[in-house]
């Protein structure tokens, strides 16, 4: 803990050998050393300074990137799902972008990525009316993962990706069971 440690002893005692040997104050005064030592410290604290302003700016491209990719991916599928005659739907908020499906006058499949992950998000199209059990079953049925999620209210369940490659089939194939069942969860 805190490299305190006999094993990180010799080590850390080399490595302040070497940090006196570049730095030049082996054969210096303690006072002189400690405000090199310090001015060093300070040099360090800009570079860090800067570094992570650097970190900042280049994970703002990469998000961008990652957002231009979504937002082909999401376009492509919504198109996919016109094609197939399905009530598609497309949203693209600052924090979030989705595609889905309304299946009936009460009821929505998302696809949706925000800064969470991926996940599919089944809900209630009003929000004064819960989902039905049967729906929640098929959603729970057909997704068969532990990680399933429900709001308190009952208005809203949801399971993250763990295969991105075939998130727009499994929202397909939903969409095809929830149309089999359409009695179902009216």
């Amino acid at each position: 803990m805190f490299n305190l440690r006999i094993i990180n002893k010799k080590m850390n005692m080399e490595l302040q050998k070497f940090i006196k040997q570049q730095l030049g104050i082996n054969e210096v005064e303690p006072e002189e050393a400690l405000k090199i030592v310090s001015e060093k410290m300070q040099d360090m604290d800009n570079a860090l300074t800067q570094l992570k302003c650097l970190q900042v700016e280049l994970q703002k491209e990469v998000d961008k990137k990652q957002r231009d990719i979504d937002k082909q991916y999401f376009s492509n599928c919504f198109i996919e799902l016109k094609r197939l005659n399905l009530d598609a739907l497309q949203e693209i908020g600052d924090d979030y972008i989705s595609v889905g499906v309304k299946l009936s006058e009460k009821l929505s499949i998302w696809l949706e990525r925000d800064n969470t992950g991926l996940y599919y998000l089944l809900e209630s199209n009003d929000n004064s009316e819960k989902l039905t059990p049967e729906a929640i079953q098929i959603f729970k049925n057909f997704f068969c993962y532990k990680n399933v999620e429900e709001d308190k209210k009952g208005f809203q369940i949801w399971v993250y990706v763990e295969n991105e490659d075939n998130a727009q089939i499994y929202l397909k194939e939903f969409c095809e069971i929830m149309n089999e069942n359409a009695t179902l969860i009216q």
